[in-house]
């Protein structure tokens, strides 16, 4: 189980996650983190550690095309791109004939927070801050209560992943918080 919560700030994409992996019986702290930068990007994800290690291992981000959008970038040549690297490497799952990951992926990129969803679609989140995981209500709630505060925005995100952590058993520090 996951929580991930992004803010953009002043020009900066920051993220945050928790550190457990759940199994059906057990919760187990990882090192090798939920958060990882490449190049211009930052991605964060919920679900399996196989997709992490695919986009930290075995994904090159595909160059920007001059003149295209950033959002039609990422819905066309990026996510097609990560679509045939997670399909040659087998992380790709079929289900009523569409294809489909086993999780979410926050992705910051060009001073924005993008979110991938199970079906591959990429949508951006209205407001600065974002979450993902099964304490993202939490997370949200937290961020919406600091958002107007005058706190830094690390402050914020570990506020945020901390009273998830408290409502919800299987967040477990540490934290790691990340900037863009």
């Amino acid at each position: 189980m996951t929580c991930i919560v992004s803010l953009k700030h002043k020009g900066h994409v920051y993220m945050g996650s928790d550190s457990a992996a759940v199994d059906e019986n057990n919760t187990f702290l990882r090192s090798d983190g939920k958060i990882v930068k490449k190049g211009d990007f930052m991605f964060a994800f919920t679900g399996s550690f196989r997709l992490i290690d695919i986009i930290r291992f075995s994904f090159t981000p595909p160059k920007h095309p001059r003149g295209l959008e950033t959002r039609e970038y990422l819905c066309t040549v990026f996510i097609d791109m990560l679509r045939d690297c997670l399909k040659d490497k087998g992380h790709l799952q079929y289900k009523d004939g569409a294809e489909e990951i086993d999780s979410n992926v926050l992705i910051g990129y060009k001073k924005r927070v993008f979110l991938v969803d199970e079906d591959l679609q990429i949508g951006e989140p209205h407001d600065n801050y974002c979450a993902i995981g099964c304490a993202e209500l939490i997370a949200l709630g937290a961020m919406a209560a600091l958002h107007k505060t005058r706190k830094k925005p690390r402050d914020k995100i570990l506020e945020a992943l901390q009273i998830a952590s408290y409502f919800d058993g299987v967040i477990k520090p540490p934290f790691i918080i990340k900037r863009l």
